[in-house]
């Protein structure tokens, strides 16, 4: 589900989960290459989440700024939630609950960081550190206990630890479920507002000089900057503008995702039947991400700049054109006349 947010409002004894649709109005959503902002504006509040991924850094940084606009004191507090698995996917899979008995969990204090590592079965197992960090220096509470956070048959967006007056139980060690969650509390008077930084990643190497160069001051808009940059020049490699590179992504996403709108009409494929082996006989695998298009249709010039770039991306796909254009084949994407 990734990096989840709850606000919880301590006077009123109300919480949200900042998906889009609260406090009590949808998101206005920008983006461009390197960064995506959300806004949320409601009941007296407005939330800004600036997301960027490192640059240098298997992480990525989400910053919250939250503004009181309202006229009278608003105590808040803010927390951060994401599950983690930290191991392969066919190895989760296999026994969810098994995978996770080997997980392991810290606080450093001083970092203001969660770690989650996880204990090898074998000599050769070898697996990063996931680290979940508030840039930011204060006072702040700390969970990795699922359990304990979600509490038993509550739902996902309103879990146990959102309660009034429930604070979080601080819980590491050898948890048999384990989540990784930060909370910070603060007090805004009419028009003022707050700012916190949330870094996720995971990394084979000791991330404290990272997160130490992100406390710095400048260093998390200097981040942000850094990750501009860095999608400026991958789009220039991709031979993509902004608006190609958000529109290839997304249909990447919709056929990993096997999202039933972008697929053939159902006779179509009832017509195509289960003969999967004479597509594999054309070389076209039927494992993964597959897009079809006409040759001669106004999507074809766009959906082979696409193929390209997800080839350039290593991002497994194929794309069969029918008729009226050349063809080619590759390991990580195909064009077929």
């Amino acid at each position: 589900t990734g990096l989840r947010f709850f606000l919880r409002d301590l006077t009123e004894g109300l919480s949200w989960q900042l998906l889009g649709d609260g406090p009590d109005a949808p998101a206005t959503i920008v983006w461009r290459p390197g960064r995506q902002t959300r806004t949320l504006e409601g009941l007296g509040l407005r939330v800004v989440i600036e997301t960027c991924v490192l640059a240098d850094a298997p992480a990525e940084l989400r910053r919250v700024t939250i503004t009181n606009l309202g006229d009278r004191l608003r105590k808040l507090d803010l927390t951060s939630l994401t599950e983690v698995v930290l191991n392969s996917l066919p190895g989760h899979e296999s026994h969810p609950g098994f995978s996770k008995l080997f997980l392991q969990t810290s606080f450093d204090r001083s970092r203001r960081a969660l770690h989650v590592s996880r204990r090898p079965r074998d000599p050769q197992d070898h697996f990063p550190t996931v680290v979940h960090a508030l840039i930011e220096d204060g006072p702040l509470e700390h969970e990795t206990d699922r359990a304990r956070f979600l509490g038993r048959g509550r739902p996902d967006d309103r879990p146990l630890a959102q309660l009034p007056g429930r604070p979080l139980s601080g819980t590491v060690g050898n948890v048999l479920d384990p989540v990784v969650s930060l909370r910070r509390a603060m007090s805004l008077g009419p028009q003022r507002q707050a700012t916190l930084t949330f870094l996720l990643g995971a990394f084979d190497e000791d991330a404290t000089p990272l997160l130490h160069a992100l406390a710095a001051d400048g260093g998390v808009e200097a981040a942000f900057a850094a990750a501009e940059t860095a999608a400026a020049d991958q789009l220039r490699s991709l031979g993509l503008n902004a608006e190609e590179y958000d529109a290839a992504q997304q249909l990447f996403v919709g056929m990993s995702l096997e999202n039933r709108a972008l697929r053939a009409p159902a006779a179509r494929l009832e017509k195509m039947g289960a003969d999967r082996a004479s597509l594999e006989d054309l070389g076209i695998r039927t494992g993964g991400p597959l897009a079809v298009v006409q040759g001669d249709s106004p999507e074809c010039v766009a959906l082979k700049k696409y193929a390209m770039a997800w080839k350039k991306m290593n991002q497994a796909s194929q794309l069969v054109v029918l008729g009226g254009s050349d063809s080619g084949n590759n390991d990580k994407s195909s064009i077929l006349g």
